[in-house]
């Protein structure tokens, strides 16, 4: 969806979030949320994330999660996905288009059992991580982000300070995603990368590969989708 909608390249990595925060939302809204990161509020903008990609202080350690994954349990990711169906297309088609995308899922060996209605669905292969990786230039950091806690609790520290207190980048932080921002190549750069090969693979021809999977998804929901000036 987010490809079609700001013409993004085949080859993009996923955007974790769409919607754009109102004036009222700051990362101090995310800051006076911390400690509750599992709130709605919090979750609609804000994400949880390591400082490096060798950061070992963490929820999550990338090098530790990244071959199985690392995901929360406290919500329905099916109802995420039917609200989002709803604001993209037209609620008539949301069920049929639901299945469509559980389908184009299991065909592409994803699991899916988080999203079905009932119990029947692909379980996780063994290799289902994946990991976005972020680099925000250091002149707006403090803008965008903060050290924390577990739970999103804020350290008193800058994210600046905090990083520069040792070599190497660790710990945690959390991230106010401004899409037009963080789609801005001069200010953010994102990188995907996944743990099973046929994901990373980009060629459409490959059975089973990211490319194959982006292009029956696209072909999926287009026809669907509407006027990106409705949803806006």
């Amino acid at each position: 969806v987010a490809r079609e909608l700001f013409r993004l390249p085949k080859d993009f990595p996923p955007i974790p979030r769409l919607a754009c925060p109102n004036g009222e939302t700051t990362l101090e809204t995310l800051r006076g949320l911390g400690g509750r990161d599992h709130n709605p509020t919090f979750r609609a903008l804000g994400l949880s994330a390591s400082c490096s990609i060798f950061a070992s202080q963490s929820e999550a350690p990338p090098l530790t999660y990244f071959q199985g994954g690392y995901s929360c349990d406290d919500l329905s990711f099916r109802a995420l996905l039917v609200t989002f169906l709803k604001k993209c297309c037209e609620e008539s088609k949301v069920n049929g288009l639901l299945q469509e995308i559980l389908s184009i899922g299991e065909k592409h060996e994803l699991t899916t059992s988080s999203y079905a209605e009932k119990a029947g669905h692909t379980q996780n292969p063994t290799l289902s991580g994946y990991m976005l990786q972020i680099f925000v230039r250091k002149n707006i950091a403090a803008k965008y982000a903060y050290a924390s806690q577990p739970m999103g609790t804020p350290i008193g520290s800058s994210i600046e300070a905090y990083l520069d207190k040792t070599p190497q980048a660790n710990g945690q932080a959390r991230v106010l995603f401004h899409p037009p921002t963080f789609l801005n190549e001069e200010k953010v750069r994102l990188f995907h990368y996944c743990s099973r090969p046929l994901q990373s693979c980009t060629a459409t021809s490959v059975k089973a590969s990211r490319g194959s999977l982006v292009e029956q998804l696209r072909k999926a929901i287009k026809p669907h989708l509407r006027d990106q000036k409705e949803l806006v």
